[in-house]
């Protein structure tokens, strides 16, 4: 077996380091969605604190509600992420 019949063009479109690539690409860009989508959908800044709704459970202004200081918990894990 010569070093050209281990190293095929077949091979290389397998290998694990473009396999690794590819997937490293394709994560930063479903990230760099995420974040944008995510910035964009969110109607209230992460560190804005409304205490008049500390604990508040979810509805249409908060989606998974408010902490204990009145933040919104959803507009906080996307900014987390």
């Amino acid at each position: 077996m010569t070093a050209v019949d281990v190293l095929s063009p077949g091979d290389a479109a397998s290998s694990p380091l473009r396999q690794f690539l590819l997937r490293t690409a394709a994560a930063i860009i479903c990230l760099c969605l995420l974040l944008g989508v995510g910035l964009w959908l969110t109607p209230h800044a992460p560190a804005e604190a409304d205490f008049l709704n500390r604990l508040a459970p979810p509805s249409s202004a908060h989606w998974l509600g408010t902490d204990h200081l009145g933040r919104d918990i959803g507009t906080r894990l996307l900014h987390g992420a």
